[in-house]
């Protein structure tokens, strides 16, 4: 140690020190990292042998696997099921007499959410509720496609229709953590939503959770659970939250989180979190990321197995916004087929872990790898240090964990070796690392 130290001085005197890390300044404390327990993700596992289901499910949640510890679990159908539904599609249903569970729920998601459950020994699994469309008859297209609107006169029932997904799920014995008051509330008002879908304004969703929801959950026993707004795509939420805001100043006592997709990030900048961060009312509400794949909208149509680039891609954007005050990352499908699918419109995506039951088995693409990096070591209670990055090549985040270890993840985009140099003021802490061509790396201290 003497001899690093005495090392460390020199290349501070040359000053080629590359990243320096210190405690001075503290950031965000991570929530978790995870996926989506779609119709689709259930359906591919349950293809598998109950052994080959086991192995899977571990590779997720095990803790020798990479130790996933959030689930977002639709309400009702998504585009990945494989017919459209919502949870009670009896026409003008207002009191709700026949909103039941779906068969897609009793078969394909609480069985593995459980499974889960029981696999994640080290660190408790945080449930996620989301819905992507009101039943029909509640809309103004009628439809459960998206582009039609909530009618005003249908929110109180709405508000109804997700709090009995939570008292349903409750007697399965799930307790959900966060709920978010809309998939994709402004993709949904675009033809790009063909399957399930909801548009909303900012003035119309701040009116529903301010009057509706957050008052509908807290009367039903569920005023700790989590409100999530946006739950859309990053370029838009810096507009959507002012104007919130300027409708309804009140609204930011009544909300916990925002919601980014990570589909359209190409088109703005990381620092779009750390400006929604700083907005006043929202300093203290998490950022988290709640839906990725490789899709067409990143120029890529369904699967790539072993594709390198597309785990870079996601390594990239997970430094990029643990940099920028992103508390966690929530992927999309856990599992797909070799088609990308099941999918009832063929908007077919890749997933981290990819099903091939004529074989009984499952490949773990890059992406895979990309998010282990991340979850299996910047635990949930982790928080981001003050990090100074001089390398103009590698991109690099730093954490100290609640076990009072230190974490960086490192990520080489390029085809050459790159050789840095890491200090650790407060620790004293010095190390010359190798970081390979084109490569993923964690170090832990």
């Amino acid at each position: 140690m003497k001899k690093d130290f005495g090392k460390m001085l020199t290349f501070q005197n040359r000053k080629i020190i590359d990243i320096t890390l210190s405690r001075e300044k503290k950031y965000q404390t991570i929530i978790g990292f995870g996926g989506a327990m779609t119709d689709s993700s259930g359906i591919n596992i349950a293809s598998l042998t109950d052994a080959a289901q086991d192995l899977l499910m571990q590779q997720y949640f095990g803790d020798r696997g990479i130790q996933y510890t959030i689930i977002r679990v639709p309400i009702g159908g998504t585009d990945f099921s494989t017919h459209s539904y919502s949870l009670d599609d009896t026409p003008y249903d207002i009191q709700l007499k026949d909103f039941k569970l779906s068969e897609e729920d009793k078969k394909y998601k609480i069985p593995y959410i459980r499974l889960a459950m029981r696999l994640s020994k080290t660190y408790p699994i945080h449930l996620m509720g989301c819905s992507w469309s009101a039943p029909a008859y509640m809309k103004s297209n009628q439809l459960l496609r998206g582009v039609g609107t909530l009618g005003r006169a249908y929110y109180q029932t709405y508000a109804n229709y997700l709090t009995k997904f939570l008292q349903e799920y409750k007697k399965q014995g799930f307790n959900f953590v966060t709920m978010s008051a809309q998939n994709e509330p402004i993709i949904g008002g675009t033809p790009l939503t063909t399957y399930n879908g909801m548009e909303w304004n900012a003035w119309t969703q701040t009116d529903f959770v301010l009057n509706y929801l957050r008052p509908t959950l807290s009367e039903n026993g569920f005023e700790n659970v989590k409100i999530i707004i946006g739950d859309d795509q990053r370029v838009f939420m810096p507009n959507w939250l002012l104007e919130m805001l300027t409708y309804k100043p009140e609204i930011s006592k009544y909300i916990d989180g925002i919601g980014i997709h990570w589909y359209l990030d190409s088109i703005s900048d990381p620092n779009e979190l750390t400006k929604i961060h700083k907005t006043p009312g929202f300093e203290n509400k998490f950022i988290i990321y709640t839906e990725a794949s490789v899709n067409s909208l990143c120029g890529k149509r369904g699967v790539t197995l072993g594709e390198w680039e597309n785990g870079e891609d996601y390594l990239k954007s997970l430094i990029d916004t643990l940099n920028n005050w992103n508390q966690g990352w929530i992927d999309w499908n856990l599992v797909l087929d070799l088609n990308g699918g099941p999918n009832w419109v063929n908007n077919v995506v890749s997933a981290p872990i990819i099903v091939n039951a004529s074989a009984n088995e499952f490949y773990k693409n890059p992406t895979f790898y990309a998010l282990g990096h991340v979850s299996k070591f910047i635990v949930p209670g982790s928080i981001r240090i003050d990090m100074v990055n001089g390398h103009d090549k590698i991109v690099a985040t730093a954490f100290d964990t609640p076990d009072n270890r230190t974490v960086i993840v490192l990520l080489n985009l390029y085809g050459r070796q790159y050789n840095i140099f890491i200090q650790d003021i407060e620790r004293s802490w010095f190390q010359s690392l190798a970081i390979l061509p084109h490569s993923f790396m964690t170090v832990i201290y």
